[in-house]
């Protein structure tokens, strides 16, 4: 192909969405859905082919929060999840583009428009972007063209400035100052509540832009006028949200951005196996045969030997091993890969999947080094085909995690992608030694979270996640009678004070009901003309009955479909729940639970109450609990080295009671429950950060008032004030932080021009060693507890970790012991200036906990 200098950027997950919808369903060989990669790799193609662009690449939005996110809790806060039928194409995708060579970029805290945005600036070269999203529009420019998917993929419109100009009426920049004002519903951006698209057009063509329409506010007149007035903080906000960001922290060279085309016959080979036998028959688009300097480039010999074959392999120095749940890969060195297959020719006629394993006793040899990705997970898989697996003792997707906490649960393809490795996505066995050899040296300096911490708490973790946690079904459904009652009570409130019937579930339908039939304060419009009802909307009308009505019923309903309907689908045959705790998800380290999340479950609701008598122990057992007390509080008294923290800790007081004697000024015996309360929130609201306005608001007093807190507390505890102020200079100066155990979070945009992203990684850079640690002292405590259960001999089994709460359940007889063993090994966990507390509580259900 003849390719010309021009770079295509597609933003990936836009395209996969629209493919999705657009494709009918497609499955692959094995069942598993392919139609929106079809479709993707489809339209791809057709770029490829049409434009003939020497440089291509990828980008991808991450699923944790960005700084958007973080400025705006309402941001993308109506998006709807993404389908299992595509979430499970988003890595078949990603793999195969590293088979083609073709660049994938992600950031963390960064939109995929973001980095779209920095690339095509920096890059002195022309550029298509291609996308289904609006908002790139404001990047076109003399260089940049915009290609613009509707219905579906096949229709493009192409926008240059011309382009835009014909069809806005203004230039592309201005897209920006146009969402400022009437918002953006796909989004959740506010936008000035009662300005619509044509009010917001006809000021812009007025005014020209956002800031020129609020200079020259004084020349407006009536409802406008008022609009504007009132809604100035939430035009500048959504300013903020709808501009896309030109300095996202992307590292590349523009010849990283080359890609291979033709493409080599592994791409055809796959293309046949995904059941796209249209692009498989295209022989243009792929070379004459394998790709030799592919297979050069990954020096891997692949082998495939029968079962009987393994006992000649010498494994004693260790090897890595994939399994797909079809076949186990295995290679012993960086340049060879055995795989053994379960069915087929391959087998002795009678062999089954137990005369596998049965030849590779190394797999279950805990004294064999293994290297996996994923362990946790392979395990379980390994488990249910009847194979145990001993002694691994690195996990390449942990020691991503551990060197990168910003890039969280990567796929095997992205950290390819990542160390330059791609040649090596089709050896993926071979491709775990080679990181391996990339990633030691890495977590060198974190040797201690990733070896003591990390890898000794996924073994406990998968103990955990088989074990499970009884379920009362008849409490499960006594659960669903009894807020199906309060649903229906609370519709009946809410039709009584509409004064009709109408579906509470429309937003469309509320809207009308509140804002025109009710005629309370306008909501904004949506783009359908809809009053939004989102829950940033509501919020601000608490206090009126119907609408306090409706909120609680958006969360009882919310409860019973995710902890009534959700556990029902989860709850197996012998009525027990096990759900997947993430270990590679938060920046901080803390743990994530899914399938179901047992750590979300409200705590001082009525509601959370119910749920939590559905989950007791199993008979002839009991539950067992353990709660660190105020963890992050005496981990600030150990950082900070504050005097007057760590005498209260070590005397045993009440550290809220103390804090309000010395900020108020009154002996403790005179501290009301009020001046604890407001203590409290002060005492905590110092880790995070927090403002005197921002104290304000949840104290519900003046600000001049939480100022005066702030000021007493910092006079009281001044060493507070010192280490909060040396974490963010460190911060600055470093970019990254350390926590006590050694975990290293990065804050990349701690030095922003910009403020409010500066700001918020300032307040993150005072919490990090806080949270970080308070993370790693749990699982510590974990992997103990562990240990002292087996070393006992004791019936006991660890179930669930919530924040800084074990629960374990263990026989009855053993309930004394191993509540003295919990309390003594959480206590013990890590050495600090002041004493760690933990209260354990005993139950034969959570609630009694």
């Amino acid at each position: 192909m003849s390719q010309r200098d021009l770079l295509v950027l597609i933003d990936g997950n836009s395209l996969i969405n629209r493919a999705f919808y657009a494709i009918a369903p497609l499955n692959a060989r094995d069942g598993t859905p392919t139609n929106a990669l079809f479709g993707f790799v489809n339209m791809m193609v057709k770029m490829i082919v049409s434009h003939e662009p020497s440089r291509l690449a990828v980008v991808f939005d991450r699923r944790e929060p960005t700084f958007r996110h973080l400025r705006y809790d309402g941001y993308k806060a109506t998006r709807k999840g993404m389908p299992d039928d595509l979430a499970c194409q988003m890595p078949l995708l990603k793999e195969l583009l590293a088979m083609m060579r073709i660049r994938c970029f992600e950031c963390a805290g960064f939109e995929a428009d973001d980095i779209i945005g920095t690339i095509a600036t920096r890059e002195a070269m022309p550029t298509v972007i291609v996308t289904g999203d609006k908002d790139a529009l404001q990047l076109v420019s003399d260089s940049t063209t915009v290609h613009l998917t509707k219905r579906g993929i096949s229709d493009v419109e192409a926008f240059t400035p011309e382009h835009f100009r014909e069809v806005y009426g203004m230039e592309p920049k201005r897209i920006i100052d146009l969402k400022s004002l009437m918002g953006d519903s796909s989004d959740n951006i506010p936008g000035v509540r009662g300005i619509g698209e044509k009010t917001a057009f006809e000021l812009l063509r007025t005014y020209g832009t956002l800031e020129g329409v609020y200079e020259h506010l004084d020349e407006l007149k009536g409802a406008v006028k008022t609009k504007l007035q009132s809604g100035r903080e939430s035009a500048f906000l959504s300013y903020e949200l709808a501009t896309i960001r030109l300095d996202a922290p992307v590292d590349y060279s523009i010849d990283e951005l080359r890609y291979d085309f033709p493409f080599s016959e592994a791409v055809r080979n796959k293309f046949e196996a995904y059941a796209f036998r249209s692009l498989a028959a295209r022989t243009s688009l792929f070379s004459d045969g394998p790709d030799e300097t592919e297979q050069q480039e990954a020096h891997v010999d692949l082998k495939v030997v029968r079962a009987d074959e393994l006992a000649s392999i010498d494994f004693s120095n260790g090897f890595s091993f994939v399994y797909t749940g079809t076949e186990l890969r295995l290679a012993v060195d960086a340049n060879t890969e055995f795989c053994v297959r379960f069915g087929g020719d391959l087998l002795n006629a009678g062999d089954s999947e137990e005369a596998v394993f049965a030849a590779l006793p190394a797999l279950a040899d805990p004294d064999v080094p293994k290297t996996a990705f994923d362990y946790k997970a392979q395990k379980h898989a390994l488990d249910r085909a009847g194979a145990c697996v001993k002694g691994v003792s690195f996990d390449v997707q942990l020691a991503q995690y551990v060197a990168d906490c910003t890039r969280p649960n990567a796929t095997l393809g992205a950290i390819l992608d990542g160390y330059g490795l791609s040649a090596y996505t089709e050896y993926p066995a071979a491709a775990l030694l080679k990181l391996k050899e990339a990633l030691t040296p890495l977590v060198e300096p974190m040797a201690r979270v990733f070896y003591e911490i990390e890898m000794p708490v996924a073994e406990v973790l998968y103990k955990m996640e088989k074990t499970g946690f009884l379920i009362d079904t008849e409490e499960l459904e006594q659960a669903g009678v009894k807020l199906s009652a309060q649903s229906e009570e609370l519709a009946r409130r809410i039709f009584a004070l509409a004064g009709h019937e109408f579906n509470i579930r429309s937003p469309r339908q509320i809207g009308h009901v509140l804002f025109e039939e009710m005629g309370l304060s306008a909501g904004k419009k949506t783009k359908q003309q809809a009053f939004s009802t989102s829950a940033d909307v509501l919020e601000t009308l608490r206090g009126e009955p119907i609408v306090d009505a409706i909120l609680r019923y958006r969360f009882v309903t919310k409860l019973y479909s995710t902890y009534v309907e959700g556990l029902k689908k989860l709850v197996g045959a012998d009525r027990v729940v096990h759900t997947e705790f993430k270990q590679t998800v938060t920046t901080t380290g803390r743990l994530s639970s899914v399938e179901p999340n047992l750590q979300n479950i409200p705590v001082r609701d009525e509601e959370g109450k119910l749920l939590r008598r559905m989950f007791v122990a199993r008979p002839g057992r009991l539950l067992v609990s353990a709660d660190y007390s105020q963890i992050e509080l005496r981990l600030m008294a150990h950082f900070s080295e504050e005097p007057g923290l760590i005498e209260a800790y070590r005397r045993g007081e009440d550290i809220h009671a103390a804090t309000a004697s010395q900020v108020f000024g009154v002996p403790i015996e005179e501290v009301t429950p009020a001046m604890r309360r407001d203590a409290k929130a002060v005492n905590f609201g110092v880790i995070y950060g927090i403002s005197d306005y921002g104290l304000s608001q949840n104290l519900g007093i003046p600000l001049a008032r939480a100022r005066k807190y702030i000021l007493g507390y910092f006079m009281r505890y001044p060493k507070v004030k010192e280490y909060l102020d040396a974490q963010v200079a460190a911060a600055h100066r470093d970019g990254k932080l350390a926590s006590l155990t050694g975990r290293v979070r990065r804050f990349e945009n701690i030095n922003s021009s910009n403020f409010r992203i500066r700001s918020f990684n300032e307040r993150a850079a005072m919490n990090m060693p806080l949270q970080s640690t308070a993370a790693d002292l749990i699982k510590l405590a974990m992997i103990r507890v562990d240990r002292a259960i087996a070393e006992e001999g004791l019936r006991a089994d660890i179930l669930l970790q919530v924040h800084d709460e074990l629960i374990l359940e263990a026989d009855e007889c053993d309930v004394p012991r191993v509540s003295e063993l919990l309390k003594r090994e959480m206590e013990s966990a890590m050495e600090l200036r002041v004493p760690l507390a933990a209260s354990v509580t005993v139950g034969k259900t959570w609630f009694d906990l």
